[in-house]
This record gives C-alpha cells, sequence and structure tokens, in this order.
C-alpha cells in the first residue's frame, strides 16, 4: 500500500521544528574544521536536505550513514507484530535478490531464466493448490504481481469483464456488477471495487460474530453478483490441508496468494492462477514484442524487479512443503500458546486456534472486569516497550468492540513472546495502579501524541474527510481476523447468464441439532477432516528434581478395570485400523478379487479415532499402533498420527505404525515429527520378481528405498524400532530365510518370521504352513550359534540373535505356540468395531454407540470440538461431570461396553484345527467392514447394515448371540453391539432401517447407482353383503363414481408416499397406473380388486410407492361403500413384482400365473 504525500510549501519548509528556533543562529564551521569523519564534516552540522534537490554532491560514506542514523527513528521490523509481511530471510536468498536488483523482470529476452523462475513458482504453487495437472485437458495458467493487491486486481478485473461479456450474450444489462464481501476486509478489496466500477455489497459483522455469514451473504446474491472468498495460502496446505476449498472444487476458477507473508519472502510479490483460459477473457492480454521478445501481458503495472520472484523460488526450493510445514506448525504452536497466556491473563481471544486460521492472535479485555482503561492504553504502554501491537475498534457494526491483534511471524519465537507475555503483564500492572483521572490523562496523551518524528507532515489532509469507504463511513479500521483459506474465486454466482446462486455458492448451515456435516461421508482417499489442533496447554510447573520411587509407587494409579480381563491380563497395546484400502495384493491377506469395501460413512472418521485413542490411553493405553489396509494411502494419515501423537502428555509411550512400505518414504520424515516410534514393515521376499508375484503389485524398490531411509534417520537419530514382518509359505518363499537373517549382519534391524495363518480368502492348507521349529533348524544350519534374548513378556515374537550380528531374529508363533497368556492387544476395526482377539470372530461396535446421539452419523471437526468444549467446561467446573474425558452417558457407556468385551476374552484362540474351519475376516479386512454371522447365529450383517441384538450379557460368547424377546437395559447395552461373524454363511434377514440401538433412520442411498425401479401391488376387498357391488356396478351410489374415485386415490397416495411413510426417500415418479376392478368372484358377495404399477429412475425401489397406491384405493372403496356394507373386510395387500436394484428381479409367480388380467400388466 502506497501513501499519498503532501508536497509542502516554502512556507511549510520554512517553518522550524520549535517556534523561536529561527531566532537562534548557528555558526557554519570553517573549511579548516572539516574532518573525514562523518560526524566531523560539516553536512553533520547541517538539515539532511528534504524537499529539493542539493546543488552539490555529497561523499558516499556521509550519505549512507546520515540516512542510516535517520532510519533508526524507524520502528524495529521485528518487533512490529501489527503487519503480516515478511521481515526475515536467509542470507543467501538476501544475496540472490540483491544480485538481481538491476533485473528489469519485464525483459524476457534479456532474462529468461527469471522469466522461466517465474514460471516455475507459479506451478508449484498452482499444484499446492490442487491444480487438477493429472488431467490431459487442464490448461491452467498464472503470473507474478506486485503484492496480493494487484493480484487481486487482476482477478477482479477477470471475473467482472468474463460476466459481463456473458450478460452481454444473454441481451442483458452488464452495468451494474456487484461483489459481496464481509466487512471486515482489507481496503485492497474496496479498491479493486472501486476503481474498476464494481458495486459493494457487505455482510457486516456483529458483536458475536465476526466473519461472514454464509446465510446473510446468500440474501445479497443476485444475477449480477461475482462472488470471492479469503485469504492466507501458504498457510492452510501445510497446517490444514484436508478441507476442499481449493480448485479440487470445481467452481474455484482462480486463486491469489501473497508471496510476501506467509510466502516468507520480503515485499512485495504475489500471485494469482487461473483454472482456464476461458476465465481470463482475452480483451485483458496484450501482446507485445519488447526489446525483441513476443509476450502476452496482463499486469497493472509494466517495469518491474527480478528480485522478489527469484526471492521466493529460493524459499520454495530451499524449504519445500516439509520446511513450509515445520515453520507454519511453529507459528501456530506459538499462536495458540500466546492465546492461551493471555487468557490467563484475563483477555478474552476472538481469533481461532489449532490452525483454523491464521497464526495471529485477536484478543480484548473482560468487560465483566470493569477495568477503568482500554486496549489503547495497553497498546500504547507496549509501545514504549518497543513492541506495535496495534489496537483498533472492530468493523461496522460491530464497532463498539475494541480489540488488539498480534500476528505471529516466522521470526517471532517462543522466546519472543515470553517477553511479550512478561510485558502485557507489565503494562497491564502499571495501568492497574492508576487511578481514573491518570488514566484519562494517559488516554489524552495518547489521542495527541504525534508518533512520526521530524518534520514529517503525514498524509495529505485534503483526503481526510473522504465518506465512500469503510474507514470514511464507519471508522472502521484494517481487518482483524483473516481465515486460513487463500483468496479464490467462484463461478457459481456469474457463470449462469442469471438466476439466484444457490446457498451452496457460499455454504450450508447445518440443520439445528446435528453435529455432523456432508465432509464426514466423503470417499475415504478424500478425507476431509481438518488436522486435530496443536496441543497449546500452558506447560504445567516442573518438580524439581526426579521423584523418589516410594512417591512414583505411592502416587501410581491402578490399572483399569475396563481393560483387565478375567485373566488378569492387562491390555495395554491398541492397534487400530484407519483404512481398508491397500495398494497391494498379497496372497495371505487379501483374496485374488479384492474384497468389497465399504462407504465412507460406515469407517470411523479422523475425530472419532482420535476420540477412541484418548479414551484408552485415558484407561491405561500406552502404545498403540496403526494399521490397515496400508495406513499411508490414508489421505490424512500424518495429520491423524498428530493428533494421536499429542497424547504422549496424556501416557502413551508408542506410536507404532505397521505398513508395506510402499509409500512410507515419502511421508517418513512427517511422521517422525508427528510422534512415530516404531514401524512394522511387511517385507515377504528379498527377490523383486517374487515380490510382484506375492503381492500381485509392483513396487520392491519403494520398499526398500523406505528401509534404508528408516536406518538413515536413526543414524541422526531418530530412534525408529524398525522391525521387518515375513509371512513364511511352505513351496513359496522358505528359501528366503537366511537371507532375511543376513539382513541383520549390518543393519540394526529385526526380522520377524510369521507362521502362516488361516484368514478367509488366502486359501488356507496345513500344508503351506511352515513352523517355528522348521524355520530355526533352517537358520542353524548357517547359524549354529544362534542365541535366543530374553524379550519382554509381552512380546508377540521369541527373539535370537546371531552372534557378531547387530540385527536381531524374532518368530510369531501363532499357530504352533500361541502367546495368548501374556496377550496385551485389542484391536479397533476400521468401521470401530472392537476385536479382543486376532483369532476370534466377535466384535462389538464402538462406532455406533459413539454416534448413538448424533443422528447415527459420523461425528466430524465440529462435533468433535463440541466434545472438547464440554471438557473444558468440565475442568473450569461448570459442568458436575466426573468421567474421564468429560463426555458423560456416552462415555460410561462406551466404557461398558469395552469392559464387557474385554472381560469376555477367553484364555486362548481356538487350535489349528479350529481355526483353519472357523469363519473370520479376510487379513485386510480384520480392519474391514464384511461382517455375517455363522450358522448359530440369529443375525447377519453386511455392508451398510448394523442390525441391533437383544441379549443379556451372560448369554453372549466368542461363538453365537442367544436372542430374548426383552428389550435391553443400559447395564446390557454392550451385549447389544456384539457381532460375531463367519464369513460365506448365507445371509439371513435384517432390517436396514434400525440402529443398533433399535432407533430408526433413512437408509442412505447416496451412493446407490440411479436404475430403472418398478414395482406392482395389489390390495383386495371383499363385501359382507351384495348392495355394494350392484351400487357400483349400476354407478348409482350416492357418493359418486367409486372406482373412478378410488383410481385417483391411489395415484395421488403414491405420489405422497415419502410424507406419509417417515422412512422413505421422495422419488421422481416416471411412470404410475392403478387399475380398479368389480370381481364377482372375490369371497360371497364380491369385492374389487386393485392393482397400482409405480416406476422411476432412481437409486431406491417403488415397493412402497406401489404398496401405499393399492392400500389407498382400497380405503377409498371402503370409505365411499360403508354407509351401505359395514362388514367389508380388505384382505390383502402385498407386492407381487419388483424390478431393477441390486438384488434384481422378483415376482410372485403364483399371482402373474392364477390372475386375470386387471389393468395395467406391464412387465408380466
Amino acid at each position: 500500500m502506497v501513501h499519498l504525500g503532501k508536497i509542502p510549501t516554502d512556507k511549510d519548509i520554512n517553518t522550524p521544528v520549535v517556534e523561536g528556533l529561527e531566532q537562534i543562529k548557528l555558526e557554519e564551521p570553517s573549511e579548516d574544521e572539516i574532518t573525514t569523519s562523518v560526524y566531523g564534516s560539516r553536512f553533520a552540522a547541517q538539515d539532511l536536505p528534504r524537499y529539493e534537490m542539493p546543488e552539490k554532491e555529497m561523499p558516499k560514506d556521509i550519505a549512507y550513514r546520515m540516512i542510516k542514523d535517520d532510519l533508526t527513528l524507524d520502528g524495529t521490523p521485528t518487533l512490529n507484530l501489527a503487519s503480516f509481511v515478511t521481515t526475515y530471510m536467509e542470507d543467501e536468498a538476501e544475496k540472490l535478490m540483491v544480485d538481481a536488483f538491476s533485473k528489469n523482470f519485464i525483459d524476457y529476452e534479456e532474462y529468461p531464466v527469471s522469466a522461466d523462475i517465474q514460471n516455475r513458482c507459479v506451478s508449484m504453487i498452482a499444484r499446492l493448490f490442487n491444480i487438477p495437472a493429472h488431467d490431459e485437458d487442464t490448461n491452467a495458467m498464472g503470473t507474478s504481481t506486485i503484492g496480493s493487491s494487484e493480484a487481486i486486481m487482476l482477478g477482479t478485473l477477470a471475473m467482472k469483464k468474463r460476466w459481463q461479456n456473458k450478460r452481454k450474450a444473454a441481451g442483458k444489462p452488464y452495468d451494474k456488477p456487484n461483489i459481496v464481501m464481509n466487512s471486515a476486509v482489507q481496503v485492497c478489496w474496496e479498491k479493486a471495487a472501486r476503481y474498476f466500477e464494481v458495486e459493494e455489497k457487505y455482510v457486516y459483522c456483529t458483536k458475536d460474530r465476526y466473519v461472514i455469514d454464509p446465510e446473510e451473504a446468500v440474501n445479497l446474491v443476485d444475477e449480477n453478483t461475482i462472488v470471492d472468498a479469503a485469504s492466507g495460502g501458504f498457510v492452510a496446505p501445510f497446517v490444514n490441508p484436508n478441507p476442499m476449498w481449493d480448485f479440487r472444487l470445481e467452481k474455484v476458477v482462480s486463486i491469489n496468494v501473497s508471496g510476501h507473508k506467509y510466502g516468507l519472502v520480503y515485499p512485495g510479490v504475489g500471485w494469482v492462477v487461473w483454472r482456464d483460459p476461458e476465465f481470463l477473457p482475452k480483451e485483458l492480454i496484450f501482446n507485445i514484442n519488447y526489446l525483441g521478445a513476443d509476450q502476452a501481458s496482463f499486469t497493472l503495472n509494466f517495469s518491474r524487479g527480478a528480485s522478489q520472484v527469484i526471492g521466493q523460488y529460493y524459499q520454495l526450493i530451499r524449504l519445500g512443503k516439509h520446511g513450509y510445514r515445520s515453520i507454519m506448525l511453529n507459528l501456530t504452536r506459538v499462536a495458540d500458546y500466546l492465546s492461551a497466556s493471555l487468557e490467563q491473563l484475563g483477555f478474552i481471544i476472538m481469533s481461532q486456534r489449532g490452525g483454523k486460521g491464521l497464526p495471529l492472535v485477536a484478543c480484548r479485555l473482560d468487560p465483566v472486569k470493569k477495568r477503568i482503561y482500554d486496549e489503547f492504553a495497553i497498546a500504547h504502554q507496549l509501545r514504549e516497550r518497543g513492541w506495535v501491537v496495534p489496537a483498533y475498534t472492530m468493523a461496522p457494526h460491530s464497532e463498539s468492540l475494541k480489540l488488539m491483534r498480534v500476528v505471529v511471524r516466522e521470526d517471532f519465537s517462543r522466546s519472543k513472546c515470553d517477553q511479550l507475555i512478561a510485558d502485557f503483564k507489565l503494562a497491564l500492572d502499571t495501568l492497574d495502579k492508576m487511578d481514573k483521572k491518570q488514566v484519562k490523562e494517559h488516554d489524552e496523551f495518547i489521542k495527541s501524541r504525534h508518533h512520526r518524528s521530524g518534520k514529517h507532515k503525514g498524509m495529505n489532509q485534503h483526503f481526510t474527510d473522504e465518506k465512500h469507504s469503510l474507514q470514511g463511513k464507519h471508522g472502521k479500521t484494517h481487518a482483524m481476523l483473516r481465515s486460513a483459506l487463500p483468496t479464490m474465486r467462484i463461478a457459481r454466482a456469474w457463470t449462469a447468464a442469471g438466476g439466484k446462486s444457490t446457498r451452496g455458492a457460499l455454504g450450508r448451515r447445518e440443520a439445528a441439532g446435528r453435529i455432523s456435516t456432508a465432509a464426514a461421508t466423503q470417499p475415504e482417499p478424500a478425507v476431509d477432516f481438518p488436522e486435530a489442533p496443536v496441543d497449546v496447554s500452558i506447560p504445567p510447573v516442573q518438580h524439581n528434581g526426579p521423584r523418589s520411587r516410594k512417591e512414583s509407587i505411592k502416587e501410581a494409579k491402578p490399572f483399569s478395570n475396563f481393560l483387565t480381563d478375567a485373566f488378569n491380563r492387562q491390555h495395554d497395546y491398541l492397534r487400530i485400523s484407519v483404512t481398508e484400502r491397500c495398494n497391494l495384493r498379497c496372497v495371505y491377506c487379501m483374496p485374488e478379487e479384492g474384497v468389497p469395501l465399504s462407504s465412507p460413512s460406515h469407517l470411523l472418521t479422523s475425530p472419532e479415532i482420535h476420540y477412541l485413542s484418548s479414551l484408552f490411553v485415558s484407561q491405561g493405553v500406552t502404545k498403540i499402533r496403526l494399521t490397515g489396509g496400508e495406513p499411508t494411502v490414508r489421505r490424512d494419515i500424518v495429520s491423524l498420527m498428530r493428533s494421536i501423537g499429542s497424547l504422549r502428555s496424556k501416557g502413551l509411550k508408542e506410536l507404532a505404525l505397521t505398513t508395506n512400505g510402499i509409500s512410507l518414504h515419502r511421508k517418513l520424515d512427517d511422521m517422525v515429527e508427528a510422534g512415530l516410534t516404531g514401524v512394522n514393515l511387511s517385507l515377504d521376499t528379498l527377490d523383486p520378481f517374487q515380490f510382484q508375484i506375492m503381492t500381485r503389485r509392483k513396487g520392491f524398490d519403494a520398499v526398500m528405498k523406505s528401509i534404508e531411509r528408516i536406518l538413515e534417520m536413526n543414524k541422526l537419530g531418530a530412534d525408529i524400532k524398525l522391525k521387518i514382518n515375513c509371512v513364511v509359505m511352505r513351496g513359496l518363499n522358505e528359501r528366503e530365510i537366511l537371507p532375511f537373517v543376513e539382513m541383520g549382519r549390518e543393519k540394526d534391524v529385526e526380522v520377524r518370521f510369521i507362521e502362516y495363518m488361516p484368514f478367509d480368502g488366502n486359501k488356507w492348507s496345513k500344508g503351506k504352513m511352515l513352523s517355528y521349529q522348521e524355520m530355526l533348524d533352517i537358520i542353524r544350519t548357517k547359524h549354529p550359534g544362534l542365541q535366543m534374548i530374553r524379550g519382554h513378556k509381552n512380546d508377540t515374537s521369541k527373539t535370537y540373535r546371531v552372534p557378531g550380528f547387530v540385527g536381531k531374529v524374532g518368530f510369531i508363533t501363532s499357530m504352533t505356540h500361541n502367546f495368548c497368556g501374556t496377550c496385551n492387544r485389542l484391536r479397533i476395526t476400521s468401521d470401530g468395531n472392537l476385536k479382543v482377539c486376532l483369532f476370534g470372530n466377535a466384535e462389538v461396535s464402538l462406532r455406533d454407540l459413539l454416534r448413538k446421539n448424533n443422528d447415527g452419523e459420523p461425528i466430524d471437526e465440529e462435533a468433535f470440538e463440541a466434545m472438547k468444549q464440554i471438557e473444558m467446561d468440565r475442568h473450569q467446573g461448570l459442568l458436575g461431570d466426573e468421567t474421564v474425558l468429560g463426555w458423560g452417558e456416552r462415555e460410561r457407556e462406551l466404557l461398558d461396553v469395552i469392559g464387557m468385551a474385554v472381560k469376555r476374552k477367553k484364555e486362548k484362540h481356538a487350535g489349528m484345527g479350529e481355526l483353519e474351519n472357523m469363519k473370520n475376516r479376510p487379513m485386510i479386512l480384520i480392519g474391514g467392514a464384511w461382517v455375517v454371522t455363522n450358522e448359530k447365529s440369529p443375525i447377519a450383517v453386511h455392508r451398510g447394515q448394523t442390525p441391533r441384538v437383544d441379549a443379556t450379557a451372560a448369554a453372549v460368547d466368542n461363538e453365537s448371540v442367544s436372542t430374548l424377546t426383552s428389550a435391553p437395559s443400559r447395564s446390557t447395552a454392550c451385549a447389544d453391539l456384539i457381532l460375531p461373524h463367519s464369513i460365506g454363511a448365507a445371509p439371513a434377514p435384517t432390517l436396514t432401517h434400525l440402529t443398533p440401538t433399535g432407533e430408526a433412520y433413512m437408509v442412505d442411498i447416496g451412493t446407490k447407482p440411479t436404475t430403472h425401479r418398478a414395482a406392482v401391488a395389489i390390495s383386495r376387498l371383499h363385501f359382507s353383503n351384495p348392495t355394494a357391488a350392484s351400487l357400483i356396478a349400476t354407478n348409482t351410489l350416492k357418493k359418486g363414481d367409486v372406482l373412478s374415485v378410488a383410481r385417483i386415490a391411489g395415484i395421488m397416495a403414491a405420489k405422497a408416499t415419502s410424507t406419509l411413510i417417515p422412512l422413505c426417500h421422495p422419488l421422481a415418479i416416471t411412470h404410475l397406473s392403478v387399475s380398479c376392478v368389480l370381481r364377482n368372484e372375490l369371497g360371497q358377495f364380491g369385492g374389487v380388486a386393485v392393482e397400482a404399477r409405480v416406476e422411476c429412475q432412481g437409486p431406491t425401489g417403488v415397493e412402497m410407492e406401489a404398496l401405499t397406491a393399492a392400500s389407498v384405493a382400497a380405503l377409498t372403496v371402503y370409505d365411499m361403500c360403508k354407509a351401505v356394507d359395514r362388514g367389508m373386510e380388505i384382505r390383502l395387500a402385498k407386492v407381487v413384482l419388483k424390478e431393477g436394484g441390486r438384488s434384481g428381479s422378483w415376482r410372485d409367480e403364483a399371482y402373474w400365473a392364477e390372475e386375470p388380467r386387471t389393468g395395467d400388466r406391464k412387465g408380466q
């Protein structure tokens, strides 16, 4: 932003700083007195030239020193916490930028590499914003600008021009475009609207809401509206990468971002990217030949330096995504730490935390405390200590609120933050000691104080009374809060030639009472949940010195009874499957044809996983392992690990990962930073060709790269426990046992050989299994000195070491020597079932109980925040709830379910003979959701269905479920959710519209394909005397034509089915016919036969529509005839034909064979 400077008159120039000073004449120094010292020269005794060029030159060293001295009166940039602008870059970056000062960036022919560097930056930034580069039809483009203001100007101009072109083509007025904005916008948006003649429409802030209101914004949108959003593009992709705001949204057509703010470059540079040339009208582009080079130009200025673009390129390749992420996360942590600290000092925090906004802190004094001073007084006190922390009033309609804002930049470290907090405390102490009179004098001094020194007179006073800007109209100052999302232009409202924009253009507010969003049910590869908030609580007071063993024992808590089974095994190890998906097809893990995947809404969301992890850690779990499927294919795996890793302060000691290693090397650094402590890597062969045979995929080199990267990081001190798991199968890979052992000669790795285990889909045969003893014998043929190492009591493997080797060898002997007696492991499948034994087929659903008060819907970030607020209220004494995590009744029920499931865990799993005949999930779906029962069970569970089982706890074991007729009480809630399963058993009927607790819900049909659906239903009405039939036949009934009225009633009823039957979906019916025929053969006195046929193109069937039509038609006949026959009976109402859908067609053959035609019999 450039300031308008006033050109002083001669009178202004000759006015002294202090009145009367003109009478004091200072004697000019003589030539003999002048020395070569700067301050001994005549220039030091003269005023620096201010308004007119001097006649003579000045020595360069003197000019440098005098100007430098003048600049010392500026504030210190690093203490200016009002500005977003970057104040630190590395020396190497500064050298590159200084070297490029003389380059005019517009000279493409002379400086082709500089021009190409811009193009590289544009590409990197566009891909950061998820431009669809994978699509070969993508033709995105972008350019650098002088700051984001120019980028905003260009984007607004392109939007306006394209909107005008569409309006012209449609023959509609195009002279009054408008733009909808928050009243707290930065002034550049006002400029863009004013300069390019776009009407400004504001969604004003309120005392309780400081950001844009979606509904109010939608109300302002009309056919002349161009839509825009917020700012912060170098923060969101690294701190909060999952929300869908960028080019992943089809309607986002351009995005601009500031490079000199969180892009970490000195001012000024900005960037703007367009999805396609169609969004950049040709008439705005100028093709020019400048100094021999043809170039297309779309800028507001012409010449400019190349320095900032080169500085941006340096930062992008120097830091990379990992570097930017590390910096932005640190800024977020510092901002949240500052928020928590100021909150402790009595401030109300107005900004968002945990990466939901930019790393800044906006706060105000708590009005309840009725201090006699305001935020401006605090800002002045801080100014006297060197800090620039602005105080100002809020945007229009909320201007009564005063606030202060601290922008956390790269060079604002934790130690500097502590100093600021100390100065805040000192400022408050100083002001608290003043009386009202002193405070009033202090305020008057602040208002009258002139911050600038010397003769500078500020801006031109001619413009101080302008009334067109928000500042002029309302006294609004700079924007307080900014979103973490960068500015993006959305096509929805202005791509059409007219018509009002839908609410979806700006967002949709959830219905009251719901705490879930559609984002929670997106397909798993695009999991939409923001990162779990950073733990920013103020560190507790540390004890001086280590506690004694006696003190530790005295303060130790007993292990949770919920996680202790009937055999006194304490379960402190939790394995969580985070996905069903896998990028391999290992022969022992997954059937060759693959497995059906669950609907995303049936899988645990990231907040749900975090909550369950917290719950288990609160009960004594110290180790969590994330499994799959393949966990690294989950898009938000790093942020999920970061949120779970934050539980270390609550008692979690280890966070491990089981992976095939294909993608691990790309994410490993971030995972270690998130808290990863151990990796179990599955690798069954060291032969690349055999790898492809066993996994049915390529990828051996990627796996080895991951192993080497772990070992490399361990040399640098990462301390990642690396174990390689190898499933040994006779006749396939037993020859590789010795090469695997050899890996440990020089590498610190433990190779663990696993006995082949029977799981559904892996073509189990006893002959394939190579026993632990046989593997030992093979190794001892080459290494007879193999020694057993004493391990931990809960170890799953028997560990050995070859003398002289760095690594170790282990054996997981699940089949021949089980380790059930010391088992401390529990598993949560990806669909939220608790599995207490890997080989058992009993499961209990935690997911359904978790979602019980959320209408059975996935819990998203909003719901998770609500849970956290409850916890905070409890900690602050606002709730009397004594539960561990503050989630009340639901938490108690979860713990009851978990406790009862653990108590039912058997002493050991079945033997080999039983296991090979016992149905279980395929190994890949130990984290999956394909569950059916064995022959003993009265229920079945299919994908998308979770039936309720009424059972007492005593009746439930690992093999079967016994049903009772009585409804369960709360004490048996856990029994309601026990789901034994046996792949391959014939599915039994289930009720799809009931949750496990018996509550009704509407089945999700959003993912079902649209197909042709048809159904025919019939009903039969029998008369009890001959009168009614006779009157109908002669059409002499007083109420009119019975059969015609009944037919119309049936048609109307079919169309109203969804309003009559609560759980039916509204459907667009494409064909509907109802026939009503008088039939003498029905009963003794005849009756009416009704047949209704309904058809549609849709995702669900029309049986209910047909049945409703037939039933209501029969009821109408009853209504019209009841005066002459009160003994009529409606004896039959049923569906006789169904076509379409996943289950195919069905018809009642007896009906179609025996019944005569009664009307429209399409489909017979």
